[in-house]
Formats: C-alpha cells, sequence, structure tokens
C-alpha cells in the first residue's frame, strides 16, 4: 500500500506501507511484481516457486524477470535467490517447460549454461546450450502442425532451421509426444551430442558480418511470399 495507509488487515491479508520500485496495473490497481508479491508472502515454497514459474512463462517471461528482480529491495534479493534457484523460468508451454527441467537437470554435471527461448541468428529457439552448440526445439502439434501451421510458419519454420545449420548449431528436434512418452532418450540424445560436440570442437571459421548474405536477415522481412503482418514473437 502506499505510504500513510493503514497497518488494518484480516484473516485473508495484511496492510502495510512501503514502496515498490516495480509495480504493474490490474483491474486499475497498482500491485507489487509477482516476484516481490512471492518473497513477502508466509507460503510453503513449493507453492510459491510454482506460482513464479507460471508467473514468468512466455518468450520475454526471463526479460520481465531480471527487471522484476533489479527492482527488487535488497533486503528481499536473499530469499529471491532461494525461491529461483534452479527453477524454469521463460517456457511458452506445458512441454517446453517438462523438457527444459529434465534437461537442466540432466546437464547439471555438465559444466554448461541453458537457455530459455534465447535468441541465435535473429530467431528464438526454445532452448539454447551455446557452450556445446546445440538448439533444441519442443514442436507440440498445437503450434507445429495441424490447422495452427499456416503457410507462412512453414516458410518460417524452414528458414529458421536453415539459419541455425548456417551458424554452425545442432538443431535437435522433438514432438510433445515425444516429451511425453520418450523423455529417456530425449535425454540420451542430449547429453551424446552436448559431450562429443564440446569433446570434438569444430574447426570451421564463423561467419563474421561481412559474410552475411540478404537471407541470413529475418525470413518475414524479405520473403517475397510472407504476410505482411508476421508476429516477430512468436517462435
Amino acid at each position: 500500500m502506499p505510504r500513510r495507509s493503514s497497518h488494518d488487515g484480516g484473516t485473508r491479508f495484511r496492510l502495510s506501507e512501503g514502496t515498490s520500485h516495480r509495480t504493474r496495473i490490474i483491474r486499475g490497481i497498482p500491485v507489487t511484481s509477482p516476484l516481490e508479491t512471492a518473497v513477502t508472502l508466509d507460503l510453503p515454497t513449493d507453492r510459491l516457486r510454482d506460482f513464479l514459474a507460471e508467473q514468468y512463462r512466455g518468450v520475454k517471461g526471463n526479460d520481465v524477470l531480471a527487471e522484476d528482480l533489479a527492482g527488487l529491495p535488497p533486503r528481499r534479493r536473499a530469499r529471491a535467490g532461494e525461491l529461483l534457484k534452479d527453477l524454469v523460468t521463460g517456457t511458452a508451454s506445458s512441454y517446453e517447460l517438462k523438457a527444459a527441467t529434465a534437461v537442466i537437470a540432466a546437464l547439471k554435471d555438465r559444466d554448461v549454461e541453458v537457455k530459455i527461448n534465447a535468441m541465435v541468428a535473429g530467431y528464438r529457439f526454445d532452448l539454447v546450450i551455446e557452450d556445446a552448440g546445440v538448439l533444441i526445439e519442443i514442436d507440440g502439434y498445437a503450434f507445429h502442425g495441424g490447422p495452427a501451421m499456416t503457410p507462412d510458419d512453414q516458410i518460417k519454420e524452414c528458414w529458421k532451421r536453415n539459419a541455425a545449420a548456417r551458424a554452425g548449431m545442432i538443431l535437435l528436434c522433438y514432438t510433445g509426444r515425444c516429451v511425453d512418452y520418450a523423455m529417456d532418450q530425449i535425454i540420451e540424445q542430449v547429453l551424446d551430442t552436448v559431450d562429443y560436440n564440446r569433446r570434438y570442437r569444430r574447426s570451421r571459421r564463423e561467419r563474421t558480418e561481412a559474410d552475411r548474405i540478404p537471407t541470413d536477415d529475418q525470413v518475414w522481412k524479405w520473403h517475397p511470399a510472407m504476410g505482411p503482418f508476421w508476429e516477430e514473437d512468436r517462435f
């Protein structure tokens, strides 16, 4: 609540005064960020972690989380660190969350960083393991199959994969059913690919800006058949 407000409360909530650097408007009411809310609540840690994972989902979830963490009062940051330790945020679907959690856990003994929904060569990929040159895409049927897949989507998917290859990255793709029924096989392949790539480093020269050709720009910027109103952050 704003300063000089009441300290009264009730059985469901309490009112206290303070200043927050990160607020948002919900139904006309300024409220604290999900992170600041979580660190002030006296609830089981598992419930608070589930709440944070849900609140910071989506392709921009980690960017928002970073901003909310920076705006957190210093006295709250230790508790925030406890709640966020090894927490997977920034996923766009339940399949991505399940896959990311399993992959991160499997790679915990390797000295690699797994980024969620990170940009490579102008495109966003579900999981990025830069240290090993590995990208992972989780292609759920809802967004990558059936009527949801438009002609523009198909063009985008092809050139996105081309961009990964031209950037010298190994792209591994799995469906939602793979995540549900073949997680052991996914983990086996990911671990083997990461270990192999780190053991046998590629010596091929990486492209510089001077080596780029027009089609190295994002496909929606130049492809004659692409629709004019492409949503850049959709993939």
